[in-house]
């Protein structure tokens, strides 16, 4: 027997015949040539829910304009990237609510992404005591994993500030700290790309450590070299093939010249390779906006349509340039007094939450602004998904987990969310998932230990009974 043909024989057993036949990519030069792409984590705050499509209906997700054919319309084009969930309960919210002064805007704002309790009244004038040791779901993410980045986490927004209520602006907490979220595009410009006046060329994730550079390097050569030598075996393979598996062969060259040009790009880090995008760069956010956190109630709101979108895209980037893995952004704040005359609506968003129910006029206007914040949101979700990683894209191994604090009437009666990306693979998207009334508190530790925390329970134990199976 020749040896092309014992090497064709020995190179279809390692691949196994299934695979060979099935698949273009050779699976385990992947792990080994350019190990697993970084999961990351990004929370959005929708702010104060949906309509039910009825006016007159009850509460609940599958009767709301929640759906691709109302305000989710954005999405529905890539509705195969998204998990959507019924009947998932929101009792911390509910909880937290019952609280002095705090009603379901606050209430719900501080049990959002954390499912916790532990939290005083808002009359409580020390303020080291009002959140306990309360932490975000993104915020024990990052403690756990955040120094791989230069940035452990990033909490970003838009309109965030002009309610007079602070305890309907904030979500986000680590260990009863709670962290403001940050709405001026150019001090977030000049934290993230200190320096630039054009895109800077791509920088490491942390202070250069010498040893574990030259490691990742090696690495590199050693990956960049395997692929090489199966390169060359797959070209001797086809001189001695068959025309049907020449067509096969060809499939498996153009995957190993993808998985070359995907190779990971190595700069100085904390313990793993920089997984910039090919579109890193400092975006030009120069013509956003400044915030008039004095500006007054009812005040409108017409430059959130420059702001929100330069905001997100400082999000995108630091992401795509691997400057951090874990982001939230924080669309307004619950019961917020602005209006919004570029949508063509001078009711403020905190009437229209409640008021809604009233005429056909009033959904329509709620309707047309929540819609259009969604539009705002599909579009990240989107850039994440046109960003090319590995086999697929940066959506595939991202979570982005949006939602609600309440419905209209200050109520919890259901968790107004969805997730979009695959977590690494670990989810399982174009669905809709009923949770059986399982609580806010499991869905969260569902999404954590996906990104790797090391949990049995999240927020109060009374409401935790174990992750929800997202696969």
């Amino acid at each position: 027997m020749s040896r092309s043909l014992l090497k064709r024989r020995s190179l279809l057993q390692k691949l196994g015949a299934a695979a060979f036949l099935a698949t273009p990519v050779f699976r385990s030069v992947l792990a080994e040539a350019q190990g697993a792409a970084p999961l990351r984590l990004v929370l959005f705050h929708f702010p104060s829910g949906v309509s039910m499509t009825n006016r007159a209906a009850e509460y609940s997700v599958k009767d709301s304009t929640w759906s691709y054919d109302h305000v989710l319309g954005s999405l529905k084009d890539i509705q195969s990237d998204i998990l959507l969930f019924n009947n998932v309960t929101f009792p911390s919210g509910e909880k937290v609510s019952t609280f002095t002064e705090l009603e379901g805007h606050g209430g719900g704002m501080r049990t959002m992404f954390t499912g916790s309790t532990d939290h005083a009244s808002a009359e409580v004038v020390d303020a080291a005591k009002q959140y306990g040791s309360t932490s975000s779901v993104d915020q024990l993410l990052a403690n756990a994993i955040g120094s791989r980045t230069k940035f452990g986490s990033l909490q970003l927004g838009a309109v965030t500030t002009t309610n007079g209520t602070a305890e309907g602006r904030r979500c986000i907490f680590n260990n009863g700290t709670h962290l403001e979220p940050v709405e001026d595009a150019q001090a977030t410009f000049a934290r993230l790309f200190p320096g630039a006046m054009a895109p800077p060329a791509p920088t490491g994730s942390m202070t250069a450590d010498p040893q574990a550079t030259a490691e990742l390097l090696a690495l590199h050569a050693t990956g960049k070299s395997r692929l090489d030598q199966l390169k060359a075996e797959v070209t001797a393979i086809k001189a001695i093939a068959g025309m049907d598996e020449q067509s096969k062969l060809d499939l498996h060259l153009t995957s190993l010249r993808e998985l070359e040009s995907a190779l990971p790009q190595v700069g100085p880090g904390a313990g793993g390779a920089v997984f910039q995008g090919v579109t890193c760069a400092a975006p030009n956010v120069s013509g956003a906006p400044k915030v008039n956190s004095n500006a007054p109630l009812e005040a409108s709101a017409d430059y959130m349509q420059e702001l929100g979108p330069a905001m997100q895209e400082l999000m995108y980037q630091a992401i795509n340039c691997d400057l951090t893995r874990i982001a939230s952004f924080q669309w307004m704040s619950t019961g917020e007094n602005n209006i919004y005359p570029f949508l063509g609506v001078n009711l403020t968003h905190h009437t229209l939450e409640h008021a809604w129910r009233e005429s056909d006029a009033t959904k329509a206007m709620y309707d047309k602004v929540q819609t259009w914040l969604m539009l705002q949101i599909s579009t990240f979700i989107k850039r994440l998904k046109a960003t090319p990683e590995g086999n697929g894209s940066m959506l595939d191994n991202t979570v982005v987990l949006i939602a609600s604090e309440m419905w209209g009437e200050h109520v919890h009666n259901e968790f107004i969310s969805l997730i979009a990306g695959k977590g690494g693979g670990a989810i399982r998207t174009g669905r809709t998932l009923d949770a059986a009334g399982r609580s806010n508190n499991d869905l969260l530790l569902s999404v954590g230990n996906i990104l790797g925390l090391n949990a049995t329970a999240m927020g109060d134990p009374m409401f935790a009974n174990g992750p929800l199976n997202l696969g």
